[in-house]
């Protein structure tokens, strides 16, 4: 008999360079947003994730920047704030390289380098272009049910 078990994998988009935190215990962590495409192109979701595992942050965190493509492997938990992913394996997030565009572009190791940045500044536009829709949807909408909002801070 199969056990039931709480895995949930993502393969997406760091939408900006982790953050480390300190828990009230006194314990280091991670968080990432990882944005993932959905069945059509404007279909997108964000996740929350946090990264338990000293390990990964240790010797991975300088990687995790922005427009990074990554798998994330966790656990999901849900609280009154929203939904999360929880990272407590070593292998919990791996960063993706296309083999085939390395192929490509070896021996081309700078103009590569540009392309790749230039396409993470393409998709931070496209990240920033859809935050600042849905927040002003957001201060829309609860301008409309009445809700005091502090649109300054």
């Amino acid at each position: 008999m199969v056990r039931d078990r709480n895995i949930v994998e993502l393969s997406g988009r760091l939408v900006r360079d982790i953050w480390l935190r300190e828990s009230k215990e006194g314990n280091v962590y991670g968080m990432v947003t990882v944005v993932v495409r959905g069945k059509t192109e404007k279909k997108v979701d964000f996740f929350e994730v946090f990264v338990w595992n000293k390990r990964i942050i240790d010797h991975f965190g300088k990687h995790l920047k922005a427009g990074k493509k990554v798998i994330v492997r966790g656990e999901l938990s849900k609280s009154e704030k929203g939904v999360f992913i929880n990272v407590f394996e070593d292998y919990g997030i791996m960063i993706c390289v296309d083999v085939r565009e390395l192929k490509a572009k070896a021996g081309a190791g700078e103009e590569w380098i540009r392309e790749l940045e230039e396409e993470n500044k393409v998709y931070e536009e496209k990240l920033k272009k859809y935050e600042e829709e849905v927040s002003e949807e957001g201060v829309e909408r609860e301008l409309e049910e009445g809700v005091e909002v502090d649109v300054a801070g």
